[in-house]
């Protein structure tokens, strides 16, 4: 591809934005509305995520059984969404952060710094690649390195293994290391994805790269260049949502407080949820009820996980001997009516230490909807879990990432889940990342 047919290095496309079909993913939308102070405004904008949560309600359900017209309901949405980007831009810096451009994030680079924009393309209908796009500040425009395909890259997963060691304290995923962890032990993976980018790397580079596809799900920083040394060893290497990032404006906070969730109560009774709920008042924004998703399924309880309490008095002894104050949410007082409480909030650090999953469809499910089976487990999890009834107006227990999506963390700077062991899970491209687009929908600023 010649040089000046290579655009935009993480950029969003305009068009689509304008014509409302990127909003729902673009936080940068979400921070716009919420900081206009325009009452109107926001009222609209919720009433926009209500409307897309009745869709995906709709979409959950058999057809025969929707009882709205889908396809009346998503033109609404659309036409919406379209009124909502021309009433925002008025404000704030919505406008610029579309229009970013490779020029952009090129111009806010020191030396030194290279942005690699990994892409996955398909070539035909029988085959995908990933490729990479690389820029530095003294290249006259990116630079696009093809890669290898995406079926040699999930062979290079399967091939590889070492042996399978049950966790104790496992957080609800099938533990596949022998899928996944031999990637880490040999040097295949390196020659597939950095090799053939090293080219444009410095002895002392600071590399920015945003993933894609399956790069999502393998921790690509820690690829073994050799026995003793790996990617991260090699260069200061920063994984990021998208290089664009580094031409957008950040502001550095002190850490002042922390929240932190472990030794949760799965079996919490449906009498200390109603006290919890009461606790907290009213209800945040709320989406599907876990039970629609979970009818009929036959599930082993949950098991209390007692590594998550040690864990998060630890971490909060730690952060206290920082003079940082630190509130700890365990047993039942860790249920989802305090996560939701959350929301609006300014607070630094966010600790989850708990149960996850992803439920794989057969399907095809739009993004959001994917968002629906994702998820964290809090207190009183195990009533819903196994098909229990809950009482009227309580929180179930099970948090998704559809419903960390609607609430809002841009106060939040650190987002760690200790759940899931998501690097070894058996996952599809859209089930970790499920969770994290919830969490980065909802404004957290960095997620482990």
């Amino acid at each position: 591809m010649p040089e000046n047919e290579v655009v935009a290095c993480g950029a969003y496309d305009a068009e689509l934005i304008t014509k409302g079909l990127l909003l729902t993913s673009d936080i940068e939308f979400t921070k716009t509305i919420f900081n206009s102070g325009d009452s109107v405004l926001i009222s609209d904008y919720i009433k926009l995520v209500e409307m897309n949560d009745r869709l995906n309600k709709a979409y959950a359900m058999p057809v025969e059984e929707r009882y709205i017209d889908c396809r009346k309901l998503k033109a609404e949405i659309n036409a919406a969404e379209s009124d909502l980007v021309s009433r925002v831009a008025r404000y704030g810096n919505l406008a610029k952060s579309i229009a970013l451009t490779w020029k952009d994030v090129q111009s806010s680079m020191k030396q030194g710094d290279v942005a690699v924009e990994f892409t996955k393309y398909d070539v035909d209908s029988t085959e995908s690649r990933y490729a990479a796009l690389v820029l530095r500040m003294e290249m006259k425009s990116p630079v696009l390195v093809p890669l290898c395909t995406a079926k040699d890259l999930q062979k290079l997963l399967r091939t590889g293994s070492l042996p399978v060691k049950q966790d104790k304290d496992d957080r609800g995923a099938t533990v596949l290391r022998d899928k996944r962890m031999g990637v880490y032990v040999s040097t295949d993976l390196y020659n597939v994805i950095w090799k053939p980018l090293e080219k444009y790397f410095g002895k002392d580079s600071r590399v920015y790269f945003a993933p894609a596809g399956m790069l999502h799900q393998i921790a690509i920083e820690y690829a073994p260049v050799d026995p003793k040394t790996t990617v991260s060893d090699k260069y200061e290497i920063y994984r990021v949502s998208s290089t664009r990032l580094l031409a957008m404006d950040s502001k550095t906070r002190g850490l002042h407080e922390a929240v932190l969730y472990g030794g949760i109560k799965y079996d919490a009774d449906t009498t200390s949820m109603k006290r919890e709920n009461e606790r907290f008042g009213a209800r945040s924004v709320s989406y599907n009820s876990f039970a629609e998703i979970n009818s009929g399924e036959d599930r082993e309880s949950l098991n209390y996980l007692p590594g998550t309490k040690t864990e998060v008095e630890i971490i909060g002894a730690k952060l206290k001997s920082g003079n940082m104050e630190v509130d700890m949410r365990m047993g039942d007082m860790a249920s989802e009516e305090s996560f939701k409480s959350l929301s609006g909030k300014d607070f630094s650090v966010l600790h989850i230490a708990t149960h996850g999953f992803y439920m794989p469809v057969d399907e095809k499910l739009t993004p959001s909807q994917t968002l629906n089976l994702s998820g964290l487990m809090l207190s009183g999890a195990n009533n819903i879990w196994q098909n229990k009834t809950i009482p009227e107006g309580v929180e179930d227990g099970v948090l998704t990432a559809k419903e960390i999506s609607g609430m809002d963390l841009r106060g939040t700077d650190m987002v760690v889940l200790s759940a899931c062991q998501t690097g070894l899970g058996e996952i599809t491209d859209e089930g970790v990342f499920g969770l994290q687009r919830g969490f980065k929908k909802a404004g957290a600023n960095t997620i482990i």
